[in-house]
This record gives structure tokens, C-alpha cells and sequence, in this order.
């Protein structure tokens, strides 16, 4: 650094060594300057040629990582299945407004099922951090003609098809002479009513 001193009381200035400097106030010449200059100038050499890195050798290169195939014969679920898994306490008012309209402002343990779609999929990203979301498999495959009857849902989103839960249509079919004999519960409640009020003399 440099510190020109110039007459009067004004303190002394300080300039920096690239600054431009006037020969008759710097007390060396002016070669010697350029030459400092010149120095701590840097230099920008622009090739004609453009860069082109070097290939590495064969040794150096990381192998591709193989895809199982399992991955590869993939196939994403059409159902998802939500929970909600974080309350909702202090959380934003836009939060709240998305978890009751896809319906996840119950509680914890209620789960929805969705469509696996891009919308969908956009509006869950929003709540990724309050939510779980597991896809739907069929172990089983798909119920026939769309017979719900001896399926369940657990809770790590198997859909089960069993036959043994299945029953048999006729012996659901209701019979007049049993429906007749039913007691309806406004009877019941008529029934139970008595029963209290005259408590002593049954």
C-alpha cells in the first residue's frame, strides 16, 4: 500500500496499488509502476479453440447401477390409501381448508382413499408432511364382477379377497314370516319404558 502525504492538515490518503497513479505525486517512475501494475493484473487468455475435456480412462468411470426387474415390470397403484398422521392444531389456515375438502380432518385413525393422478398426487405434496400414503396392492387380484363380499382392507393397503368370509346369497335373503316377528325400536323403546316405570311389579 501507498500513503501519498500532501500538504496542509489533511490527514494522509491511502489508495490501492491498481489505482492510477500520477507520476509527479508518486515518488517512484513510472515504468516501475506499470511494472507493479502489471504484476497483480490478471490475465484473460480466450482460446479459439473450444474447451474439450479429457476422457477419462475406462478404469476411472463408475459402472452404471443395473435396474432389478422387479423395478423394471413396475407398475404404479391406481388407489392410494390416507392418513393423517399429524395434528392440526397450529397449523395454516390453507392447510386446514385442503385437509376438509379431501376429507382428512377426522381423526387419526380414518383413512380416505384416492385416485392416483397428478392432481391428486399435486395436493398431497402440499400435505406431505402431515399425511401417510400407501398404495393399494391386490395379493388376491380383483374381486369378480365387482363382488365386494369377504374383502377387507389392512392397514398396510393389501386388499384381501377371502373366501371364507364369503357367504351365501340365499341365507341373506330375508324371510316375511321372520321380518313380521322383528321388533321394531320404537317397540322396544315403548317396551323398556314400561319396564322402568313399573319396575316393582315385574
Amino acid at each position: 500500500m501507498f500513503t501519498l502525504v500532501r500538504s496542509g492538515a489533511l490527514p494522509p490518503i491511502r489508495t490501492s496499488p491498481l489505482r492510477i497513479l500520477q507520476p509527479s505525486a508518486c515518488p517512484l517512475s513510472s515504468s516501475a509502476v506499470l511494472q507493479f501494475k502489471s504484476k497483480y493484473r490478471k490475465k484473460y487468455s480466450i482460446p479459439d479453440e473450444p474447451h474439450n475435456p479429457p476422457e477419462f480412462p475406462e478404469k476411472w468411470k463408475f459402472p452404471k447401477p443395473e435396474v432389478p426387474k422387479e423395478k423394471e415390470s413396475y407398475r404404479p397403484s391406481k388407489l392410494l390409501m390416507v392418513h393423517r398422521v399429524h395434528p392440526m392444531k397450529g397449523r395454516p389456515i390453507y392447510e386446514k381448508l385442503l385437509m376438509a375438502k379431501l376429507g382428512l380432518d377426522g381423526p387419526t385413525d380414518n383413512y380416505v382413499i384416492m385416485k392416483n393422478s397428478p392432481g391428486v398426487n399435486a395436493k398431497l405434496w402440499s400435505l406431505k408432511h402431515l399425511i401417510r400414503v400407501r398404495p393399494i396392492t391386490f395379493p388376491n387380484g380383483l374381486p369378480a364382477d365387482g363382488d365386494v363380499t369377504g374383502t377387507y382392507l389392512k392397514d398396510n393397503g393389501e386388499f384381501v379377497v377371502s373366501q371364507k368370509l364369503k357367504m351365501n346369497p340365499a341365507l341373506i335373503a330375508s324371510d316375511e314370516d321372520h321380518e313380521r316377528s322383528k321388533f321394531d325400536y320404537k317397540e322396544i323403546n315403548e317396551y323398556l319404558r314400561l319396564k322402568w316405570q313399573h319396575r316393582w311389579d315385574w
